[in-house]
C-alpha cells in the first residue's frame, strides 16, 4: 500500500512526463505545469492533444488536494523537483543543505529500521548493544538474524 506522499508523487511524476512529451519542455517545467493544473483541477495548456488532456484530467480527478495534508503535498512536490534536478541540472544549481536533509529525513528512518530492526532512532529507547559492529538484542539475536527470521 502506498503512502499519501508516494501516491501524490506518482501522479506528479506521471502527469509531468505526459506534459513534458506533449509540450517539449524540461521535466522541471512540466512539474510546475502539472502542479498548477492540479491546483486548478483542469488542464490549462492549450497545446495538449485531446487524448492526453483526457488522460491528465482523469488522473487529476482521481485525487483532490484537499484529501492530503500540506506537508504531504510539499514532500511529494519536492521529490518530483529533486527528480527533475537530477535529470537536468542547470549550472550553479546544486542541492542545498535543506534538500539533502529532506532526503535523509524521509529515507533515514527507513534505512535505519532495515539495518538495525529498530523503529525510530530518535525515540531514545535502547534497542540493543553494539557488539562487533552489529546490534545485539536483549534476546541475544543480532539485527541480521532477526531480519532473516522475519522473511
Amino acid at each position: 500500500m502506498m503512502t499519501p506522499v508516494e501516491r501524490l508523487f506518482m501522479v506528479f511524476d506521471e502527469t509531468a512526463q505526459l506534459l513534458q512529451e506533449e509540450l517539449q519542455c524540461t521535466y522541471l517545467e512540466a512539474v510546475a505545469e502539472t502542479g498548477e493544473n492540479l491546483f486548478h483541477g483542469d488542464v490549462l495548456q492549450d497545446e495538449v492533444s485531446e487524448l492526453n488532456a483526457k488522460r491528465l484530467k482523469k488522473q487529476y480527478r482521481e485525487l483532490t488536494l484537499e484529501q492530503f495534508q500540506n506537508e504531504e503535498i510539499r514532500k511529494a512536490f519536492q521529490l518530483a523537483v529533486l527528480k527533475g534536478m537530477r535529470q537536468h541540472v542547470q549550472p550553479h544549481h546544486q542541492m542545498t543543505p535543506d534538500a539533502v536533509s529532506f532526503v535523509f529525513g524521509v529515507f533515514g528512518p527507513r534505512v535505519y529500521a532495515l539495518a538495525f530492526g529498530a523503529e525510530d532512532p530518535r525515540s531514545g529507547r535502547r534497542h540493543g548493544e553494539f557488539i562487533d559492529g552489529r546490534v545485539k538484542r536483549p534476546s541475544g539475536q543480532t539485527g541480521g538474524e532477526l531480519r532473516q527470521r522475519c522473511r
